[in-house]
């Protein structure tokens, strides 16, 4: 099942990520939500998804302990995924600039890192 949705914030796309591994990047540019990108790197359940600022990344986390950064129109990874969580990662979320993401895990630990 979907377990985490958001919209990007130049409202072109909405995200959606699911316990089968997958991240589904849906247009919105016709009004009705189609399916556009699939993105495929958790080898488990992701549950956490975030748009950059500029709508350009996507962040996505879950069961793996790690954050993925994707970019949004070639559906590629962007970096190798960012680790130190020793968990599940809940919550993952961008900073207004762009240039720091903040992560929650069942660990109990918070984390900021930057890109």
């Amino acid at each position: 099942g979907v377990r985490a949705v958001c919209f990007s914030p130049d409202g072109r796309y909405l995200a959606s990520a699911s316990f089968d591994t997958t991240i589904v990047v849906w247009s919105l540019s016709s009004g009705e939500p189609k399916p556009k990108r699939t993105l495929r790197g958790h080898p488990s359940g992701v549950w956490a998804l975030s748009f950059s600022p500029d709508s350009k990344m996507l962040a996505s986390a879950g069961f793996d302990n790690v954050i993925r950064l994707w970019d949004v129109r070639s559906a590629r990874q962007l970096c190798e995924p960012l680790q130190g969580h020793t968990s599940a990662i809940n919550s993952v979320a961008f900073n207004p600039q762009g240039t720091a993401i903040a992560s929650g895990g069942n660990d109990g630990t918070g984390r900021v890192g930057r890109q």
